[in-house]
């Protein structure tokens, strides 16, 4: 039984990977496609991708901060017209979906589950 919370934990894994993959393609779209956007947002930097990188700047990890969190309830501007990053924005808001209101409540429950039977 204690083991349930980890299993439950590793499977929703790819659910929160998907999401990561998501926003960093939004970002790499941004960067590309609408840099003035990207400078204006405070240059946000990719999250999976970002990850392997040697550069890292207070600014854009701030900028990644605020949009990974603003992008999930509102699209930007420069996205509406680009259907690349229609499809990333709904993948990520459905990826967040599922990992706030499915995975985290049932890890949640198996956690207190666990602590209740060991002791």
């Amino acid at each position: 039984m204690q083991f349930i919370p980890i299993v439950v934990f590793i499977l929703g894994l790819p659910i929160l990977i998907r999401a990561f993959l998501a926003f960093d393609t939004l970002v790499a779209l941004e960067r590309s496609q609408y840099p003035v956007a990207w400078e204006s947002d405070g240059r946000p930097r990719p999250i999976i991708r970002g990850m392997f990188s040697s550069e890292f700047s207070l600014r854009g990890w701030l900028a990644t901060q605020r949009c990974t969190f603003a992008w999930l309830f509102r699209t930007p501007g420069w996205a509406s017209a680009d259907p690349r990053a229609r499809a990333a924005l709904t993948r990520l808001r459905a990826s967040a979906a599922l990992w706030n209101l499915v995975i985290m409540p049932v890890f949640a429950v198996t956690v207190l589950l666990a602590v209740r039977v060991t002791h």
